[in-house]
C-alpha cells in the first residue's frame, strides 16, 4: 500500500516513500507542481533505477481548486 505525503499546498504519491518526500519538500519550499514532479521523478530514478530512469516516463495530475466560502 502506498502512503501519500501531505503538505499544505498539495499531495504527492510515489512508488517509493523517499520520492514522495522529495516531492513534498519541493512543495513546502514554495515550488510549483512542475517542481514537485521533477523532484519526485529524479528521486525515483535513484531509488528504483530498474523501474524508471532519467528521461523516462512520468505523469502528474493536478486540480485547480476554486476558493469557496469557509476554505482557506
Amino acid at each position: 500500500m502506498k502512503f501519500p505525503t501531505w503538505s499544505r499546498r498539495g499531495l504527492v504519491v510515489a512508488e517509493h516513500p523517499l520520492a514522495a518526500l522529495m516531492g513534498r519538500d519541493a512543495l513546502r519550499r514554495g515550488g510549483s507542481f512542475a517542481d514537485a514532479v521533477v523532484a519526485t521523478s529524479a528521486m525515483l530514478s535513484v531509488v528504483t533505477p530498474h523501474l524508471c530512469s532519467l528521461g523516462g516516463d512520468f505523469f502528474g495530475l493536478f486540480c485547480l481548486r476554486k476558493k469557496k466560502k469557509g476554505f482557506p
